[in-house]
């Protein structure tokens, strides 16, 4: 018995609303994988709900790494010009590595300090700054670290299961801190990227102030 045409036609256009159904859930999730302690920063708390968040798995350009693209947009007017300096890692001083800080050897520099504060962690010298010093330009602040992840649940906690790296930021040559998390004063911590994989977190304040204003 011949097809029928117009049946033929139907099913193909089903199964490819099919096929995109599940392409959209698959996304869904693995968007969603990503997860952090809930993040304040400039003294703005941002749930997860506010965040954009994409996980490319396999996708890392160092793939003995994890990575991390960290993106503020629409930041504050009177932002713009200022700088500020990234830091964090995990357990057992693993930090971030960059190529000029490290060239993505060694452990990393781990919540680097300031030249002269007492401390067993590594100075904010000028190569750890080339790669984790950024300028608002444009309303932008974007940050890449490459990084291993650890269980730093050990900590305590206030780190769920599966958190696997802490960050927090200061304003450049200052201990001013500008991110934690809502329950740490300290750091805010990320779960879900995964070593060989590639994370995007974009916080857009222009969300924010249509959310809070």
């Amino acid at each position: 018995m011949p097809l029928n045409p117009q049946s033929t036609k139907i099913s193909t256009v089903l199964f490819a609303l099919y096929c995109g159904l599940i392409l959209m859930v698959s996304c869904t999730k693995e968007q969603e994988h990503i997860r952090t302690t809930g993040l304040v920063f400039l003294d703005q708390y941002l749930p997860d709900s506010l965040l954009v968040f994409t996980l490319n798995e396999g996708r890392s350009p160092v793939p003995q790494f994890a990575h991390l693209r960290l993106e503020f947009s629409n930041m504050p007017e009177d932002e713009e010009g200022n700088s500020f300096t990234l830091l964090g890692g995990g357990l057992d001083q693993t930090g971030f590595h960059g190529p000029f800080s490290t060239e993505f050897s060694g452990l990393g520099y781990h919540f680097a300090v300031l030249p002269g504060e007492d401390s067993p962690n590594s100075v904010r010298d000028n190569a750890y700054k080339a790669d984790f010093t950024r300028t608002v330009e444009g309303g932008e602040l974007i940050f890449e670290v490459f990084y291993t992840p650890t269980n730093i649940n050990e900590w305590g906690e206030r780190y769920f299961k599966g958190c696997e790296l802490a960050l927090t930021m200061m304003r450049t040559g200052t201990n001013e801190r500008v991110l934690h998390a809502e329950n740490n004063i300290y750091n805010w911590a990320i779960a879900g990227i995964g070593k060989g994989n590639s994370g995007v977190i974009v916080v857009d304040f222009e969300a924010v102030r249509q959310t809070f204003n």
